[in-house]
């Protein structure tokens, strides 16, 4: 829907490869793990994974596409991947990426409420919480799971 394709390219590569550029622009990538590498270890990979939100997978898959690794490593590291039984399914790499929880709705009712925009009882009723419910959230920083 946001990319018009060549039709000589496919689809679905072309999907993967905006993907990854927008999930791990170039520059944080390079900061974080170099402009080139003899070899990535899978344990930095790993190290990233939750950084970026990726599987490590993507993270090898773009540091192929920019040239931080070159084809061979690229090869060891999926070969590695596919003995470790992340290849095929049901694709369970080790850490998964906890599923992120939208907070920017909450963080807006907490701004409309702290500038005087709405009151408590008003930004309680759009979140669907209590007023108490809502004072607690306001009051503490949210959970590790939240």
């Amino acid at each position: 829907m946001v990319l018009s394709v060549d039709p000589d390219l496919d689809e679905e590569s072309v999907a993967h490869r905006f993907a990854g550029a927008f999930l791990m622009p170039a520059s944080i990538l390079w900061a974080e793990i170099g402009k080139h590498r003899q070899t990535v270890t899978i344990g930095e990979l790993f190290y990233l994974k939750p950084f970026f939100g990726v599987s490590v997978q993507a993270l090898a898959y773009r540091c192929k596409d920019l040239e931080i690794i070159n084809a061979t490593t690229f090869q060891n590291l999926f070969a590695e991947f596919a003995k470790a039984g992340w290849r095929s399914p049901p694709y369970k790499e080790p850490h998964p990426v906890p599923n992120e929880k939208p907070c920017r709705f909450e963080r807006l009712c907490f701004r409309a409420i702290a500038e005087g925009a709405i009151n408590i009882s008003k930004a309680a009723e759009l979140l669907g919480i209590t007023v108490q419910e809502l004072k607690t959230k306001m009051e503490q920083p949210p959970s590790k799971d939240a």
